[in-house]
This record gives structure tokens, C-alpha cells and sequence, in this order.
């Protein structure tokens, strides 16, 4: 299925490639509060696919909010996905960066990752979408706007805000964990860090959090295994978080530079990107809304 899967998004269906993340699509584990009356249980797993886009040409984003996201409004009316999301990479930028965009899409069914790689459903979606535009047109339009780089699938280990986030700002973290690691690396990020997170939070500074886990492709040629996504809002949030005042308040006898050092012992932060959303999906789920996983 892995290389099925990959065919299909590189090389016949790279249209409607709109992956992970991070993250209007990064805390979709429950969409009403836990005690809210008849609160729809929180899906067992959510999975987001990210993908790495390098412009080609000026105005490349034009491509995605024309016609990517309505494209993806259909597959979330449809019960195939959860969230879609569009970011530019704001930092690092420049000519040798891999990435200029970042797409999200979010399911929490793994079946509908068979559906997303079928091009038959791909252009039955399309026609109906676009039925009055050459779905080959709009194919060509997008390639020469854009290269596809790669995309990755992850699942949600864990998460501070129940329920989707729509903020403006985030940073996604790049973690390398330590053979042997994770179980300690997850927990350190559980036990430790988020309660730190948390304090932010409360603060008024940091809006969310995340931690995700590299799920396909595997193997150790790729750079990282894990996510944590830092949901900021904005650059002003990010600058006056004191997170010296957060770890003081939760871990009054705990010094900060010696749970960092443990964490280093446990992974490598690999790389940081700070993503700034452009675009996003957000249609409101309803009773007649059919499935076509069903």
C-alpha cells in the first residue's frame, strides 16, 4: 500500500496532495469539550499528513486557496477528512530551503488513506467540485506553479488543548529521538515539558501544543521521528512568554538546565520551521453529511 500510495500522490495525483500538522488539524483528538452535554466521543487516533511545497513561480499560493481548499471542503463534507490547512514557511526562507509551503490534512479513520490515494475518487471529487473545468488543465496549472517535495504521515501522541486550533502562528519542531528512546522521550515530553506548556498557556502567551509521531515512511535514513508543535498565534506571544516564570511555577525544585540536558540525552532537535497559515478548510459537519467510506 506505502508505494501504491506514494505513486499515486507523486505522480497522478499530486493536485490534491494537501497533507498534515500541523495545525488547525494538530488537536482534533475531541471537537466539544470533554464534559459538554452530548459530547461525540474522541476518535481513537488522528493522523495528519504534511507536505513540503517549493514555489515556482510568484502568486503560487493562489493554486491552493482557489482551488486546493474548496477541493478539500468536499473531502471533510464527505467524512474523509477531519481539517485541511495551508501555511507558508515563514522562517527559514530563502532560495536553499527545502520548503516555501506547508499543507495539512487531518483524518482520524486510516481508511481514508485508501480513498485519498485512489485517483479514481481524486477526480470524481474534482468533477464535482470543478464541474465546469478541464481537471487535466488544472493539473498542468499546478505543477508549473509548484514542486511537490515530500509528505509525511503522523499520529497524535499527545496534545494541551482538546479540539482544533486555528491560530495564526506555530512552530513545528523536528525530533530525532535515541534508539531505544521513545517510551523515555515520550514521557519526558508528557511529564515535563507539557506541564510547562500548560503554564504558558494559562499565561495567555502560548495557545497549544502538541506531539506527534512519525508514521510513514520509517526507517532510519529519515531525519526525524517525532513533532512537537508550539502554537504561538502570533510573534508578539512568542517574544513575551516567559517560560522561566513557567517552569518555576510547576517545577519549583526541578533547574531547567538539567531536565534539558536529559532531554538532549534522549533526542535531537533537529530542525525548527515557523509556519504562518494562509488557508484553511472549516465546514461544519452535519447530520445529512454522507461519508464515502460508508
Amino acid at each position: 500500500m506505502k508505494k501504491r500510495l506514494l505513486k499515486s500522490l507523486q505522480e497522478k495525483a499530486l493536485f490534491f496532495l494537501m497533507v498534515l500538522i500541523f495545525s488547525a488539524s494538530s488537536n482534533l483528538s475531541a471537537q466539544d469539550a470533554p464534559d459538554a452535554p452530548d459530547a461525540p466521543d474522541a476518535p481513537e487516533n488522528v493522523y495528519v499528513e504534511v507536505a513540503c511545497f517549493k514555489s515556482k513561480t510568484p502568486g503560487a499560493s493562489k493554486m491552493f486557496t482557489e482551488y486546493a481548499k474548496p477541493f478539500h471542503e468536499e473531502l471533510i463534507r464527505q467524512g474523509v477528512l477531519v481539517a485541511w490547512s495551508f501555511y507558508k514557511v515563514d522562517f527559514p526562507n530563502g532560495s536553499d530551503c527545502e520548503c516555501n509551503y506547508r499543507e495539512i490534512r487531518a483524518f482520524t479513520d486510516i481508511k481514508s488513506m485508501d480513498m485519498l490515494s485512489s485517483d479514481e475518487f481524486n477526480m470524481t471529487v474534482a468533477q464535482k467540485v470543478f464541474p465546469d473545468q478541464n481537471i487535466e488543465e488544472l493539473m498542468k496549472m499546478f505543477h508549473e506553479s509548484v514542486d511537490f517535495k515530500n509528505s509525511q504521515i503522523y499520529v497524535l501522541k499527545d496534545e494541551l488543548v482538546p479540539g482544533p486550533s486555528k491560530s495564526h502562528l506555530l512552530v513545528v519542531n523536528y525530533m530525532d529521538v535515541k534508539p531505544g528512546m521513545e517510551d523515555d522521550y515520550v514521557q519526558m515530553e508528557k511529564e515535563v515539558f507539557k506541564p510547562v506548556h500548560e503554564a504558558s498557556h494559562k499565561a495567555g502567551n502560548l495557545v497549544d501544543w502538541s506531539l506527534w509521531q512519525r508514521m510513514i515512511p520509517y526507517g532510519s535514513d529519515f531525519d526525524h521521528d517525532y513533532l512537537t508543535v508550539d502554537i504561538w498565534g502570533s510573534y508578539e506571544n512568542m517574544h513575551n512568554n516567559d517560560m522561566e516564570a513557567a517552569w518555576k511555577e510547576v517545577h519549583p525544585d526541578m533547574k531547567p538546565g538539567e531536565a534539558f540536558a536529559k532531554m538532549d540525552e534522549l533526542r535531537d532537535l533537529k530542525k525548527a520551521e515557523i509556519w504562518i497559515n494562509v488557508a484553511r478548510a472549516d465546514v461544519p459537519k452535519t447530520p445529512e453529511a454522507s461519508s464515502s467510506k460508508n
